[in-house]
């Protein structure tokens, strides 16, 4: 029982237990539940392999702000990738769900950019509704990290999730793991 609580997990007990046999012992049974969440996120079958230059790495950035100097922008274009911008809000994600759906095959990754006033929860919901996710490799960079949107994120089926401050090493790691066909040399 002190697993199971421990664990944030449900108990219950049955009796008699449906599983005896002998009507002298009817036994107890005892059933539990536990959440059980993996450190890995989901992994998706995305083909990038014929993508040779960092250049040929077309990514659209979701933000609700337009500001040129957003320091995740510019270490994006600082690495060489082709950035675009979108703007985002509750009222305008049909919108942006839209043309994600006519832009399917123009990108390879969509980064969202979440800050805690923002909805990039919501973004990244609606995209898990729409059938959106596994079209494209996302990465979902929190302005301030919260334990719930780790768990969401891996509902959602958010392929990686920073929290700021995060080392421009790890979009380096996410691009060698993801765009093979990029030599290690040009990052």
């Amino acid at each position: 029982k002190q697993h199971v609580e421990l664990m944030r997990g449900t108990l219950w007990l049955e009796s008699p237990s449906s599983i005896s046999t002998q009507p002298d012992f009817p036994g107890t049974k005892y059933n539990f539940t536990i959440d059980i969440i993996s450190d890995q996120f989901h992994l998706k079958k995305l083909q990038f392999d014929s993508l040779r230059n960092l250049n040929d790495i077309k990514c659209l950035v979701l933000s609700q702000i337009n500001d040129p100097e957003d320091k995740n922008l510019k270490l994006l274009e600082q690495i060489g990738m082709d950035i675009k911008q979108r703007i985002y809000r509750n009222d305008n994600l049909d919108s942006i769900i839209q043309y994600l759906k006519e832009h399917q095959t123009t990108y390879h990754m969509l980064v969202i950019l979440h800050r805690p006033d923002s909805e990039g929860l919501s973004l990244a919901s609606r995209l898990y509704d729409d059938n959106l996710v596994d079209l494209f490799l996302i990465v979902l960079i929190s302005s301030r990290h919260q334990p719930e949107n780790i768990q969401l994120t891996k509902k959602y089926r958010i392929d990686h999730y920073f929290s700021q401050p995060y080392e421009s090493y790890m979009i380096g790691e996410l691009i060698k793991e993801h765009f093979t066909g990029i030599s290690a040399q040009s990052l």
